[in-house]
């Protein structure tokens, strides 16, 4: 898995963004873009179960199967906040927002929400 550490975190998390886009350029065929927290929200578990489903050729069964381990109590978006200072969390902001307009500014695609969506 990645790094400790959210800054270093943060790096690890970019470059292999980048490797994805590569390789997404690689392909032939279309790539479909999911966060993870949607499969995890319950109103949005049947539609992305069907959608990965068709784009992969699975059946929807065994799709949603595969993602009843996810659950919003097992994919937190942000709980990382309530255990650190705010100003260890301003550091961490402003790391993501760099390396993310640093990869929206290479034609990056399939990014995350922007800076100022997140969190």
């Amino acid at each position: 898995m990645g790094p400790d550490d959210p800054i270093a975190g943060l790096h690890w998390w970019a470059h292999r963004v980048r490797l994805a886009d590569k390789a997404r350029r690689l392909c032939a065929s279309p790539f479909l873009s999911v966060r993870l927290e949607d499969l995890a929200t319950q109103g949005e578990q049947s539609h992305w179960a069907a959608a990965l489903a068709d784009h992969v050729g699975v059946p929807v069964e065994e799709m949603e199967a595969a993602m009843a381990t996810f659950s919003p109590d097992v994919v937190k978006s942000g709980g990382w906040r309530e255990s650190i200072r705010a100003r260890r969390q301003a550091r961490i902001d402003a790391t993501y927002r760099d390396l993310w307009i640093e990869l929206r500014d290479e034609g990056v695609e399939g990014l995350p929400a922007a800076p100022d969506q997140a969190g």
